[in-house]
């Protein structure tokens, strides 16, 4: 048996939200619903998915019948209301909690970060990431973020290692 956890599916994660709204199993997602709760229930579930698995839009919006423009829209919406509102934002933190513990989910949010600099990088040149990453190149944040990120990643690694 592995002692990695389970990584969510779209379906324990839709299966999440909607319990913690009290909602009815498959009311919220798969209906064209257009009433608030419904909707923010969706744009929840687009967004714990983003955070939890490694599906691209497209990927989330096959599994809640919803085009990946709507999906990234949802993101938005959430991240934006997460700032704005302290009970959506714990709310949505202690559904997190539930399906995942803290530490892979910041894990994730990092390894996320990295790639979006990494793919930053590539698109520089495209024989960046076979010329030592082109770190010459990089504006001075870029490079504290790159190092600070792999910094992390070691330090994580070396402290299950040991």
């Amino acid at each position: 048996m592995s002692s990695w956890p389970t990584i969510p599916t779209v379906k324990m994660v839709r299966e999440a939200v909607e319990a913690a709204w009290e909602l009815q199993p498959g009311d919220s997602l798969t209906r064209r619903w257009r009433d608030p709760t419904r909707c923010l229930v969706r744009q929840v579930t687009a967004w714990v998915c983003r955070q939890v698995t490694d599906h691209t839009a497209e990927q989330i919006g096959i599994a809640l019948d919803r085009h990946h423009t709507t999906v990234i829209h949802a993101w938005a919406v959430i991240d934006r209301r997460r700032a704005e509102d302290t009970e959506l934002r714990l709310r949505i933190d202690a559904l997190l909690a539930g399906l995942v513990p803290p530490d892979v989910v910041e894990v994730q949010r990092k390894a996320r970060a990295a790639a979006e600099v990494l793919g930053a990088l590539a698109s520089l040149d495209p024989t960046a990431v076979h010329q030592g990453l082109c770190i010459a190149r990089l504006t001075t944040e870029q490079r504290r973020r790159l190092a600070a990120l792999f910094g992390e990643i070691a330090d994580r690694v070396e402290g299950r290692a040991a």
